[in-house]
């Protein structure tokens, strides 16, 4: 009857041989495939399930890059430097070309966001040649009076920045 209906289910489902790891299933299949006159090719290994793929790294948000520059601020408070400066407005520039890329392509609440990102960024880069000239006055005053001022305009620099890159001062 079996060998007239190849469509009918095999022989494993009426002997409830459920478990293809059982070698019943195997000789049975072959058997079974034997008896109506087809090839019986080796079994195939079982397939190894592969690892799912491993996540990319995210990459940092841009609040988050904006919260390392002004920890670069803090350090530039500290030990005053134009490299540092020099950092600082590439690291900028660079957010600002991602941040202008992003709002392209975001929908109208994260627009608002990345606008306001953009605005901020905008405003502490037109203070980057105040930053840029207090560096210089620390660097080259070298009495203790002047370079006291000095200090204190770079402080009063830094803390500009920081309210602009923080959105305080909207």
């Amino acid at each position: 009857v079996r060998e007239s209906r190849p469509h009918a289910p095999s022989p494993r489902h009426y002997y409830r041989i459920l478990d293809p790891a059982d070698p019943r299933w195997i000789r049975l299949e072959a058997s079974y495939r034997e008896s109506i006159g087809l090839e019986v090719r080796p079994m195939a290994p079982r397939p190894v399930p592969s690892a799912p793929p491993a996540k990319p790294p995210r990459p940092p948000s841009y609040e988050e890059r904006v919260a390392l520059v002004i920890a670069t601020l803090e350090e530039l408070e500290t030990s005053p430097s134009l490299e540092t400066v020099e950092d600082i407005e590439k690291r900028l520039l660079d957010l600002g070309e991602d941040v202008v890329g992003a709002t392209a392509k975001a929908k109208a609440a994260d627009r608002a966001l990345l606008d306001g990102i953009n605005s901020r960024l905008r405003r502490t880069l037109e203070e980057m040649d105040l930053l840029r000239s207090s560096v210089r006055r620390v660097l080259v005053a070298t009495e203790p009076a002047p370079r006291t001022r000095a200090e204190a305009a770079l402080r009063a620099a830094i803390r500009v920045f920081r309210e602009n890159l923080a959105g305080d001062g909207e």
